[in-house]
């Protein structure tokens, strides 16, 4: 936490007390939040941009269910307030909307862009892209065109935030990344609908032997590798076929039909 934000969150327990939610709502129902927003714009510019660029902000919660901690308030328990601050900001001040659009970061970024709106809510979320903050990505990678969503495929980690652009752009142009996806229902579909490649249908067996923990489903191996080889190609993956034979009844004989050219096999 840089000194910024140190500065912040004092002012924040100084002047509004989250003893209980009743307190709580009565304070926003006051416009507190007002005099949050009147606070962050009396800052000089360059002390509002080390404060909503602090990667502190990357981990404050939008919302916790115990707001006190020992003698006083939570530190991390005032988001709604500066939420609805900086909504009101962003309403008032074309100025400060640009700055916290271009340097927000964390739960600074998650307000601006919900508190803009049209192409300034956009502007913001594409700035979201690369925050350190997953929850600012799902946020972003739900409202950027698909086409801006190609670069964070080829980076990004996180599965939910992978899932979340996966139901932008079709999980199909997706599969060599869900591959490795932590969801199970991810990875079958992956499995089955990826281009048939038989050297990693080979390393993944060999993984399998070796007892490793791998995203492996034999079901949907052999259901990819059948609909994809045809009658000319069989023959050059009976290795695959006899590690896959036992899974599938059904995908067994479709594969031997296709070399054989008879089928019930």
């Amino acid at each position: 936490m840089n000194s910024e934000s140190k500065s912040f969150t004092k002012y924040l327990l100084d002047n509004f007390s989250l003893r209980d939610n009743v307190t709580y709502h009565a304070e926003e129902r006051q416009g507190k939040h007002i005099e949050i927003a009147n606070h962050l714009a009396s800052m000089s510019d360059k002390n509002l941009k080390s404060l909503i660029s602090d990667k502190y902000w990357n981990s404050y919660p939008l919302y916790t269910y115990y707001r006190t901690s020992g003698s006083g308030s939570n530190p991390k328990g005032y988001y709604s307030l500066i939420g609805s601050a900086v909504k009101y900001l962003m309403l008032v001040s074309q100025k400060h909307r640009k700055v916290f659009s271009d340097h927000a970061g964390g739960a600074f970024r998650i307000a601006t862009i919900n508190g803009t709106l049209g192409q300034d809510k956009l502007k913001a979320a594409k700035k979201g892209l690369t925050s350190g903050d997953a929850r600012v990505r799902k946020l972003a990678v739900s409202l950027v065109p698909v086409s801006d969503l190609k670069e964070i495929i080829k980076t990004e980690k996180r599965a939910d935030v992978l899932n979340s652009i996966s139901k932008r752009v079709g999980y199909i142009n997706m599969s060599h990344i869900e591959i490795e996806s932590r969801y199970r229902w991810n990875r079958s579909r992956a499995l089955a609908n990826s281009r048939f490649d038989p050297d990693f249908t080979r390393d993944l067996l060999q993984k399998k032997k070796a007892g490793k923990t791998i995203p492996f489903y034999e079901r949907d191996v052999f259901t990819n590798m059948v609909y994809n080889l045809d009658s000319n190609s069989a023959a050059f993956y009976l290795d695959i076929f006899r590690e896959l034979s036992s899974c599938d009844p059904q995908l067994k004989a479709a594969f031997l039909q296709k070399l054989t050219g008879k089928s019930g096999v």
